[in-house]
């Protein structure tokens, strides 16, 4: 599959590929219509990749990066006319799911190793011009014994790599989804701080009288 990825940079270079603000797909993830979700550890939620553009498309090849590791990815489906089309190159692979996110998931080529994941797929049907619809989802879980860190969240990218109809490359722009902790969470993770804080001064005074 690599091949043909770099079959399709090929034309990219012969043909041009539309800069990313005058993107031919755009691709942008949401949850229940939102950018954003607020999920505690031990919880789970679902990101939905949408698409819209002025072109139509038959093969898609990107990835998702991470802010943070630790995320699991549990399953992920394809939508529309790419369910069922027979080929899914995608790493890691839906058969060897559910895996965590981490910094060798997909080795993306380079020198800096990224925290990402690898979707490549080809339809050979043209999704048609100027119409939303959903492309994959994504189904996440949030290990119980997560930590947000600081800043409290975690940052996905959607970064796509070729997007090309009968072998042209197009132009396509990502978009991004933020996850943060639940109030709930925030609150837990405060007075478990506080009373860290409180033991510490014990323990000094307890040593000072000693």
């Amino acid at each position: 599959m690599k091949g043909s990825v770099a079959l399709l940079g090929v034309f990219a270079v012969l043909f041009g590929a539309a800069p990313a603000s005058l993107a031919d797909v755009t691709i942008t993830p949401r949850s229940g219509g939102l950018s954003s979700v607020s999920v505690a550890p031990g919880g789970s939620f679902s990101v939905e990749l949408l698409t819209t553009g002025s072109g139509s498309f038959d093969s898609a090849v990107f990835t998702v990066e991470f802010s943070k590791a630790g995320l699991e990815l549990v399953s992920y489906s394809w939508r529309g006319s790419f369910n069922g089309s027979g080929f899914d190159g995608s790493i890691p692979s839906s058969a060897s799911l559910p895996v965590t996110i981490g910094d060798m998931t997909y080795d993306t080529p380079g020198a800096v190793e990224k925290l990402d994941i690898y979707f490549d797929n080809f339809a050979f049907n043209s999704f048609p011009v100027g119409i939303a619809f959903p492309l994959l989802t994504l189904n996440f879980n949030v290990p119980s014994g997560f930590a947000y860190g600081a800043p409290p969240e975690v940052l996905l990218s959607v970064v796509p790599d070729t997007f090309a109809n009968g072998g042209i490359p197009m132009g396509a722009q990502g978009g991004q989804f933020t996850v943060t902790p639940e109030p709930g969470t925030m609150t837990l993770l405060g007075l478990g701080a506080v009373a860290i804080l409180r033991l510490r001064k014990k323990t000094a005074q307890a040593q000072m009288h000693l």
